[in-house]
């Protein structure tokens, strides 16, 4: 297996106010990527206040101290510029995409929206009414549910995993708290600029290195999730009595990217539930119950924190089948390992994936990011493939039976209680029963 790759050629310092600045020119284009990293996300939200980080991120794009939100809009949309932001559990990133021509016109409106938005009073009570709304059409989504109700029960209300914004906490937080989040989050302290395309790096820095050195900074640490400790599983069945399908998942606590063998948790879970048609439950679940159209397992990853979840949805009456056939698949994984051949078969997958990973300057930003956000140098990518071969086949079964052979589960099952609670008798005084319009406890 071979994959060669080779980041482009690029400038990479730190500033003396802990900015991380990538320049990364590419003449082949006309168009500019910029994308700024800090290093704070959802699990900073207070207790009671969950919500506050996406709502501070997505006012930040409503105008700014010098341009209301129409004139912004109509300045960006007039420049040919498009503009994304993502709130993360543990990072924040604003990305901006633009002709080369207008870059000068439009680097520092992208610096001013994230350091001197407007905060306007009026439109952040709009972007509330708009996620309030979002929120009361994902209140009553099975898989929504599902998931919220599996990360309380991981985690507990105290964990940051396990808290979750509402109609109640958005409605709790005024223009104030907004305004005060932002000072205390929104900097250049350990974030990372990356500036990719067809730009000239020295006329970057002869134009802007003044703007970026002025730029606030913080001492607040951002939040970090930490492992979970003491973790003795738990079941929900939460009652959505119209439902005629179930969703089910199933999982527990892993370790995050942190861990050393973190690329050998990543195969194991692409063989059991990861790639798709390919996986182990889709050929045994799937393809020999019949008894659900999809099924899939996912690993949940920050630095410090981690999480495998298994899930599917079935007909309320399959419920207890199908759980029994992912226990009984996760039991044979567990005891057994992998094949040779599953694993020859996944580092393939993985390596060949990576390449499409990297295709485009858009593409390359975005793994600059992840790398850096991790502590990642560039010869985690470049030297991917001697990684991949590094993993053994014992290497990989020995992490499977050092964190997968876990013998307590979450499991949450969103579905009628009506149909569920009886196939589930043998557990029933374990069981915590919720209705799905019930505040996730």
């Amino acid at each position: 297996m071979s994959f060669k790759y080779k980041f482009p050629p690029k400038e990479e310092i730190v500033l003396q106010n802990s900015l991380r600045l990538i320049l990364l020119p590419d003449r082949t284009q006309e168009g500019i990527v910029t994308a700024l990293q800090m290093p704070f996300g959802r699990f900073c939200d207070p207790v009671g206040l969950e919500g506050i980080t996406e709502l501070a991120v997505g006012a930040a794009q409503r105008g700014t101290r010098s341009l209301n939100a129409e004139q912004f809009t109509e300045k960006i949309e007039f420049l040919g510029a498009s503009l994304n932001a993502s709130a993360g559990e543990e990072h924040t990133v604003f990305e901006m995409r633009s002709i080369s021509a207008f870059f000068h016109e439009l680097m520092p409106l992208f610096w001013e929206m994230i350091f001197n938005p407007a905060l306007d009073k009026s439109e952040l009570s709009r972007y509330k009414k708009e996620t309030i709304a979002a929120l009361t059409v994902d209140a009553s989504n099975p898989s929504t549910l599902a998931n919220r109700h599996f990360y309380r029960e991981l985690a507990g209300a105290a964990h940051p995993v396990g808290r979750f914004q509402t109609v109640k906490s958005i409605h709790g937080i005024s223009a104030d708290k907004v305004r005060s989040f932002h000072r205390q989050y929104f900097s250049v302290s350990d974030a990372l600029l990356i500036v990719a395309g067809d730009f000239d790096p020295q006329e970057f820095k002869e134009r802007y290195m003044k703007l970026l050195m002025d730029a606030p900074v913080s001492n607040v640490k951002a939040v970090e999730a930490l492992p979970l400790e003491n973790f003795h599983g738990g079941f929900r069945i939460v009652d959505k009595p119209e439902s005629t399908q179930a969703a089910i998942f199933i999982g527990c606590p892993l370790p995050g990217e942190d861990c050393k063998e973190h690329d050998a948790i990543t195969l194991a879970n692409y063989i059991l539930g990861g790639g798709s048609f390919s996986s182990r439950l889709m050929k045994t679940v799937r393809s020999r119950q019949g008894q659900v159209y999809d099924i899939s397992s996912y690993l949940v990853a920050e630095r410090r924190f981690g999480a495998f979840r298994i899930s599917t949805n079935t007909q309320n009456q399959s419920a207890a089948e199908v759980y029994s056939a992912v226990l009984e698949e996760y039991g044979r994984f567990c005891e057994h390992g992998v094949t040779a051949e599953e694993l020859e078969n996944a580092k393939k997958f993985v390596i060949g994936n990576i390449a499409f990973q990297l295709e485009g300057i858009s593409s390359v930003v975005d793994k600059l990011l992840w790398l850096r956000f991790f502590g990642y140098g560039d010869s985690y990518i470049e030297e991917f493939h001697k990684r991949m071969e590094y993993l053994s086949l014992d290497i990989v079964n020995g992490a499977i039976k050092k964190y997968f052979s876990a013998q307590k589960f979450v499991t949450v099952i969103v579905g009628s209680a009506s149909e569920l609670l009886g196939q589930f008798k043998d557990k029933s005084d374990n069981i915590k029963q919720f209705n799905f319009r019930d505040p996730v406890k």
